[in-house]
């Protein structure tokens, strides 16, 4: 009978399950045999080591562990792999189409997404200006700077109100807090035609 085999090969290492399925019967059969036999079973961290999992702390089997002065197995390929098209050297420019020239407009990006070109003269001088002449505050919910700052780490942001980021006049500029002005892309025609006339009793009161 292959009783005796099947313990001897769940001693070498083998699995309950493999050893079951090497001789045609349940692994815990297998089980009982080696336990009925004065074996113990081996724990889960025993399986795992014989299994060549990794383990912290634990060392694999010394058959596939890095010795000293052993060769690495990437020896010699440093260099080999060519440049992709993307690739530049140290202080080399990427692109001079691309780079960002003082004076110039430049590409806005929020969470990593283009919206867009702002040009030069929507500066933090400007910002500043259309924040005072709001009063510090968000025109739709009323938010102060003062509460912004604490709540987002970050002054009140400005918002073109006919989305045109190349029409920086005052009467299309108005002050919102972060969530106001997220909002806004939303229902762009309402918010269009809510923050006009928002704009229009200002100047008018």
């Amino acid at each position: 009978m292959f009783k005796g085999s099947a313990i001897e090969d769940y001693l070498s290492g083998m699995s309950y399950r493999a050893v079951g399925e090497k001789y045609g019967v349940d692994h815990k059969t297998v089980r009982y045999w080696v336990i009925k036999n004065g074996n113990k079973s081996r724990t889960k961290k025993e399986a795992n080591i014989i299994a060549g999992k990794k383990l912290r702390g634990v060392r694999r089997s010394p058959s596939t562990e890095f010795k000293k002065g052993q060769m690495p197995w990437n020896e010699g390929t440093i260099g080999v792999t060519a440049a992709n098209k993307t690739s530049f050297k140290k202080g080399e420019r990427s692109s001079i189409a691309t780079e960002f020239k003082k004076g110039k407009e430049h590409l806005c990006y929020i969470d990593g997404r283009g919206y867009g070109r702002y040009p030069s003269k929507f500066n933090a001088k400007l910002k500043s200006k259309m924040r005072k002449r709001d009063g510090h505050e968000c025109k739709n919910c009323e938010m102060s700077e003062k509460q912004h700052l604490i709540d987002y780490k970050r002054r009140l942001e400005v918002h073109h109100i006919d989305y045109d980021r190349q029409n920086c006049n005052e009467s299309n500029l108005i002050t919102l807090c972060k969530k106001c002005n997220m909002l806004a892309n939303s229902d762009r025609i309402y918010w269009e035609k809510y923050y006009k006339s928002k704009i229009k009793e200002m100047i008018y009161e």
